[in-house]
């Protein structure tokens, strides 16, 4: 699955613990979880908690696409 990250504005430990519990269920049903989009603030928080190691980060919705472009594709 893939997240559109455009419209968060800000992303701390629960929100981290969140895409932690997404990616594992969609690992689960043998799927991925991946993020697009997220704003520089965000981005710079996400790689700075950690979640950039399990859950892939792309700059925009097309480089998403581009690396896995059978992912469902949700948010904007």
């Amino acid at each position: 699955m893939l997240l559109g990250f455009s419209a968060v504005t800000f992303c701390d430990s629960s929100g981290t613990s969140a895409l932690i519990g997404l990616m594992r269920e969609a690992r689960l049903r043998h799927g991925t979880l991946a993020l697009a989009g997220a704003p520089d603030r965000v981005d710079r928080a996400l790689h700075q908690i950690g979640p950039h190691h399990f859950v892939p980060v792309y700059p925009d919705v097309d480089a998403a696409s581009a690396a896995a472009p059978n992912a469902p594709h949700s948010g904007g």
